[in-house]
């Protein structure tokens, strides 16, 4: 994209850069970022297809094309007036909608009957609660208002800072009344406004690509100490995010952004980035950003997100970041926040440690709090809280899930903000070597008791269910959307298939009872899924699906009825594959086998090719069957050659007979299910889930997958008889040969020149001197070397445009 386009918003916004609520997975759905949060296309580009890796955010270009037109605003406000534009904008479609059924004239101007816009931000139910609870707790007398005193705490807990003295006065004067004190009303209003979290309408950060940072660093470097565009005001920074937000490179008289907001966007692509490591006034402003997403929103997002990432393996929910998947908005934290605050200063008023105070609200002795002796420690403190307040303490606090609050987590949640919890342990060890708690002791901590086990066990079980409830209708919503995403995926892949004249993969034939998966069409068959590094390649019959060590498809399977009757699972089936091995493996590599669950108690049947190339089930599972005397030695499986492995299984027969290029190459007996000790295989570790479907080259062990070539596999509901599986393979070879037409000699599809004649095929190369075919003149410079006579070849035509040669 043109460098000299960052001059102006229009042209970058249209085409090399979007918001960041517009960046999402294919198919999938976006979340709410702040207006100045942008991502370039050569970093995500929105209109890619399929499945993609996502790139770290590494770099963000910081960019004001003017900052003189730069004003300071809340963008807060901003995106509450948005949220309200779509409620009209919906209100509206309803009113048309509603006019439009009763046949009534629909309003001339549909805004006009709704109220005007207004900046104010519209707090929901709960949200208001949280507000108002959180206003209660600051309100140490009771009082109805907020006086200097609380009011330094509530901007502390509220905004990570200390104000000044300077600064409460502003605040007073701009929303506090005559006798200087700030009421609800007033509180929600100071906090709703954006007051000391400034943020620029007109600057943006855009999460770059690494060339394009690199491209804008050299450009920043040519015009040092100049104008980065002569004759515009455009100013650039170049933030490192890994390196935390440091600016790299900036242009000449760069003007920093307000602290809030360099911190805002800071956070917010950490998010992008799928960190989870936030610190309390980190997580306080992240919030704040991504509080116009619900929760679940929040949550669905970021689990889509990671999943294109290369990253290790851990569960959010062990990490600070799990408080956004769990509070709604920033009030919801404030209240937390309040209750910490509270429960801290009641209890160095009462002249306890931490350590004694914890001590003394466990009555049990147990080392833990439950939620009774919480409620009964918190009122003996002096706070008039409910059970439901008492239940999001203890959510708050519990970061290991089990219902109740170790003295860990109760110092993590009631320590000062500057306090480290392992300096508050070490202060209360101290205090307590040196005798320092005779005036805990003094304190009488008599009167403290478990309060409301009834009251809290009740609230809990229905909480729990609610809980459950909305969590099984959100599933059940998740899964239909999945599904409809699926099928719309599906359906855009059939109309690419059909346009580049493909028909159905795979091809499905209930009837017959058998499905086939084509993997030379360069596209992957519906339904199935690869894991690992594939790619697909030319080779000299067609494309190829080559699958690199390690890797493996796994397929699902048509819904045929289980056999035998009463079964759950297919117990009788003949699997058939088209591959090839760059080289046979050391000990085992796995071919082909059914899927299995984590959850499935019993172990994966699995056919291999082992060390000789000898294609059979481990030795482990099967026992191999002599074949009789005269009997052919069976057929082997050859490195780099195409080979048609075949397997029936029959676990009402316990048996598995493999077979090589059509001919047999083993007949193994099903060993008893140590595990399980039946002696019937009929749904056993052999038998097929059809819920599952079935894996080529995968198995649970990750050292005997060594992956290779694909063209295509069949599967058969049935087992085939030896005779059905040799006519299956020479349709297979009848279908992958030529005729050569000057010697009749039939090619395989993967040689392009005769073996007899040298004549190449017209599809693999221009024919020689015009003609339909013809000699290779090296070929035939090589006879002529070698003294043949070169008269028994018909050469007229060679150069001539004639006929071609033909052999005589």
């Amino acid at each position: 994209w043109p460098f000299a386009s960052l001059k102006s918003v229009e042209y970058p916004l249209q085409n090399q850069f979007y918001h960041a609520d517009e960046f999402k997975l294919y198919k999938r759905k976006p979340i709410r970022f702040p207006p100045y949060a942008l991502v370039s296309n050569n970093y995500f580009d929105k209109r890619w297809d399929g499945d993609r890796r996502i790139k770290n955010v590494v770099m963000l270009l910081e960019w004001a094309p003017d900052p003189t037109k730069t004003e300071v605003s809340f963008i807060s406000k901003l995106m509450h007036r948005r949220e309200q534009e779509k409620e009209q904008n919906e209100a509206e479609a309803a009113a048309v909608a509603a006019a439009n059924q009763t046949g009534a004239q629909a309003p001339n101007s549909p805004t006009a009957s709704l109220p005007s816009l207004k900046l104010t931000r519209t707090l929901s139910v709960g949200t208001e609660d949280a507000l108002q609870a959180a206003f209660d707790l600051f309100d140490e007398d009771a009082s109805g208002d907020i006086d200097r005193t609380e009011m330094h705490k509530l901007i502390r807990a509220a905004m990570d800072f200390k104000p000044t003295t300077e600064q409460l006065d502003e605040i007073f004067s701009e929303y506090g009344d005559s006798e200087q004190k700030i009421r609800y009303h007033q509180l929600r209003e100071l906090l709703s406004s954006g007051k000391f979290r400034q943020e620029h309408q007109g600057r943006f950060a855009v999460a770059v690509s690494l060339a394009e940072a690199e491209t804008i660093r050299r450009i920043l470097h040519v015009r040092l100490e100049k104008e980065v565009l002569p004759g515009f005001p455009l100013q650039l920074a170049l933030r490192c995010v890994p390196a935390g937000n440091t600016i790299v490179d900036a242009s000449h008289e760069f003007v920093q952004p307000s602290l809030y907001q360099a911190d805002a966007f800071y956070q917010c692509f950490r998010f992008l980035d799928c960190d989870m490591h936030f610190k309390d006034e980190q997580m306080n402003v992240l919030l704040r950003s991504m509080q116009f997403s619900s929760v679940r929103e929040r949550q669905i997002f970021f689990e889509q997100i990671i999943g294109c990432r290369r990253r290790m393996r851990r569960k959010w929910e062990e990490t600070p970041l799990a408080r956004l998947f769990t509070l709604k908005t920033e009030f919801h934290l404030l209240k937390q926040r309040a209750m910490a605050v509270r429960t801290r200063e009641s209890i160095l008023a009462k002249g306890l440690l931490m350590y004694d105070a914890f001590r003394a609200f466990d009555a049990s002795r147990t080392g833990l709090l439950d939620p009774p002796e919480i409620w009964g420690a918190l009122e003996w403190l002096g706070l008039n809280l409910r059970a439901q307040d008492i239940l999001e303490f203890v959510a708050c606090a519990d970061q290991t899930g089990d219902g109740n609050v170790s003295y860990r987590e109760f110092i993590e949640l009631v320590r000062d903000p500057d306090a480290r919890p392992e300096d508050i342990e070490k202060e209360d060890e101290s205090d307590v070597g040196a005798g320092a708690s005779g005036a805990s002791a003094a304190v009488d901590t008599s009167g403290i008791a478990p309060k409301g086990h009834a009251e809290l066990r009740a609230l809990q079980e229905t909480v729990l269910a609610e809980k459950k409830e909305i969590e099984e209708a959100e599933l059940a919503a998740l899964r239909a959307e999945e599904e409809a995403i699926k099928r719309s995926i599906e359906e855009e892949e059939d109309a690419k298939a059909l346009a580049a004249g493909i028909g159905p993969n795979p091809t499905i034939e209930m009837d017959a009872g058998k499905c086939r998966w084509d993997f030379t069409s360069g596209r992957m068959p519906k339904k199935t899924s690869a894991y690992g590094y594939i790619e697909y390649k030319d080779d000299a019959a067609g494309k190829i699906l080559y699958l690199a060590s390690g890797s493996f498809l796994k397929m699902a399977v048509p819904p045929f009825d289980p056999k035998p009757l009463g079964a759950t699972r297919l117990n009788t089936y003949t699997i058939t594959l088209e591959c090839r091995l760059a080289q046979l493996p050391k000990l085992w590599t796995a071919i082909f086998s059914p899927n299995r669950t984590k959850k499935d108690a019993l172990q994966q049947g699995a056919i291999f090719v082992r060390s000789g190339g000898s294609l059979r089930p481990h030795i482990q599972d099967a026992d191999y069957v002599p074949e009789s005397a005269g009997s052919a030695p069976p057929l082997r499986v050859k490195a780099g050659q195409w080979h048609v492995l075949c397997a029936t299984v029959d676990c009402t027969s316990g048996l598995v007979t493999t077979f090589v290029d059509g001919e047999p190459a083993g007949t193994y007996t099903l060993k008893v299910d140590q595990e399980t000790g039946k002696e019937t295989f009929v749904d056993g570790r052999w038998a097929l889930d059809l819920d599952q479907g079935l894996s080529v080259f995968g198995y649970r062990d990750q050292q005997l997958i060594q992956g290779g070539d694909v063209r295509w596999a069949l599967f058969h509901n049935r087992v085939l008889l030896p005779m059905e599986v040799k006519e299956l393979f020479e349709a297979h070879k009848a279908e992958n040969v030529w005729n050569c037409p000057q010697c009749t000699m039939r090619m395989s599809a993967a040689e392009n020149r005769c073996s007899v004649c040298g004549f190449l095929r017209p599809s693999a190369s221009p024919a020689v001197g015009g003609a339909d075919g013809g000699i290779d003149p090296e070929i035939l410079a090589a006879l002529g070397a070698a003294g043949e006579d070169l008269s028994q070849f018909d050469l007229g035509g060679m150069g001539s445009g004639g006929g071609g040669s033909k052999f005589v």
